[in-house]
């Protein structure tokens, strides 16, 4: 599972350094839906659902359309 974790976050790095830090768009390129809001939104509302931090992207950044 370690190594799962290890390359899924090297994916995501990659695809943040691709798109200058956008987690949107990131997160679209990873699961293979970039422009479609659906999972950028879910994982934002994941991350916020169990972990609220106060650096997090603010939901106009991610909840685009």
């Amino acid at each position: 599972m370690r190594v799962n974790l290890r390359y899924g976050c090297t994916i995501l790095r990659h695809y943040l350094d691709m798109e200058n830090g956008d987690l949107y768009r990131a997160l679209g390129r990873y699961n293979g839906s970039l422009g479609k809001p659906e999972y950028p939104n879910m994982v934002r509302a994941a991350w916020h659902g169990h972990w609220p931090c106060r650096n997090a992207p603010s939901a106009t950044a991610t909840q685009r359309l």
